[in-house]
Parts: structure tokens; sequence; C-alpha cells
């Protein structure tokens, strides 16, 4: 049996990019990966982010979908963590709102993951590649995706490591 997959996305004022992002992945889950979720985390926006993940997410039938919002922005790490800890999935993966990795592209990411490869994998949104990160290096990964900003989309083995993972951001 496949592992589960959760799917974070942490937004902040991307109402207008957002419908699109969502319908795709939406889309993409309901006939990939019917047992995932999908949740979105808006990070204290001033438009209506919230208000439009809850409107794409009326039509994604039986894909688990939430959405967690605050009205303070506290930043992109602390989005993801929120997001990561309310994961239900074994493997939890968050991308942007602008969806700069594929979702099409998610069992380059999990599949690792999922077979015991590794416990984090990311994709770099500049040249396309996926990197791979064993045990080792979870707590440096963690350290430099928050104080870098990275984008595009991490993979994390639902378990003892994620914990210190959330730790670390």
């Amino acid at each position: 049996m496949p592992a589960s997959l959760s799917v974070i996305i942490p937004a902040y004022n991307e109402a207008a990019r957002l419908e699109k992002t969502l319908k795709a992945v939406v889309d993409y889950l309901r006939q990939n990966r019917p047992e995932a979720e999908v949740i979105v985390v808006d990070d204290g926006s001033a438009d209506d982010t919230a208000g439009l993940a809850r409107r794409v997410f009326q039509d994604a039938r039986d894909l688990r979908t939430s959405v967690i919002s605050y009205k303070s922005n506290l930043g992109k790490g602390r989005a993801v963590r929120l997001g990561l800890q309310a994961a239900r999935g074994d493997v939890a993966l968050f991308s942007d709102a602008d969806l700069s990795t594929p979702i099409s592209e998610e069992s380059k990411l999990v599949e690792p993951i999922a077979n015991g490869e590794c416990d984090v994998a990311f994709r770099s949104s500049d040249d396309r590649s996926v990197w791979i990160r064993c045990r080792a290096a979870v707590s440096g990964l963690a350290r430099g995706f928050e104080s870098q900003g990275n984008s595009g989309a991490v993979g994390s083995q639902r378990g003892q490591q994620d914990h210190f993972v959330y730790r670390q951001l």
C-alpha cells in the first residue's frame, strides 16, 4: 500500500493565483492519490486567500481538505510548521502557492521517502533537479530552508525525524 500524502501549501496574500494552483492540486490528487489531503495555511493574509481556498475546497468531493488561518503574518517557516503539525499523512509535502514544482512531480519526492531511502527530499526550482538528503542531514536542511528562504517543494517522512524537523523550523 502506498504511503498516504499530505500536501501543505503556505500562503500569504495569494488570492490572485491560489485558485489555479488549488484546482490543479485537487484534480491531480483526486485522480492519482485519492487518500491524500491538502492543507492551506493562510499566514495572516490581508486579501481573501483563506476564503478562496475554502471555496475551491467545496468542490474537492471526498479529498480531505482544510484551511488553517490566523490574523498575524508569522512567516513562511511558521506556516509550514503549522501545516506539518496538522498533517495526517505518512508523508508530508509542502509546495509554494505558485506551484513552482508541478504537483505531477510529487512521486519524485515522495517515493524515496516512502521507500525508506531518505527522510527528507527537496526539489530546486532553479534547475529542476531533485535532491535527496538522508537522515544525517535533516537538521541542516531544516535550518538552511528556514534561513535561506528557499522555495519549491519538500517531502518529509512522518515519525521521529519529523518532530526534530518541527523543532528546527
